[in-house]
């Protein structure tokens, strides 16, 4: 299989591709794909619970990437630096690995694809 790394870099709410990462990320499985996730900038977002979900009428994203692993999508990396920035100490999904922002070039590096969204 392929490895592809998908950065999330939105809070999950600011725009409809952030649906279409996480239903990109549990295709990539569907499709021969090895997918992992870097959570980075606004993305670390993503890890938060948020009760107004059904106003936007999507799943959840933390429920979805805690679900990850059902899906082989491993590992899940989390950038350090944003968080803190941020003020946040979200819950981490199962397998989740912090990184900090010089272990960011070579852990893009060590994949053949890149996805941003």
């Amino acid at each position: 299989m392929l490895p592809i790394l998908v950065i999330l870099t939105q809070a999950p709410y600011s725009s409809p591709s952030n649906q279409d990462a996480l239903d990109f990320i549990l295709a990539c499985g569907n499709y021969g794909f090895s997918a992992a996730v870097l959570l980075i900038d606004d993305g670390v977002y993503q890890l938060e619970h948020c009760e107004s979900s059904t106003d936007y009428k999507i799943k959840q994203p933390g429920k979805v990437i805690k679900s990850f692993n059902f899906f082989d999508v491993e590992p899940i990396y989390v950038c350090a630096s944003s968080i803190q920035q941020r003020g946040r100490s979200p819950a981490l999904p199962p397998g989740a690995q912090l990184v900090s922002k010089d272990e960011l070039q070579p852990l893009t590096d060590a994949y053949s694809h890149v996805v941003t969204f």
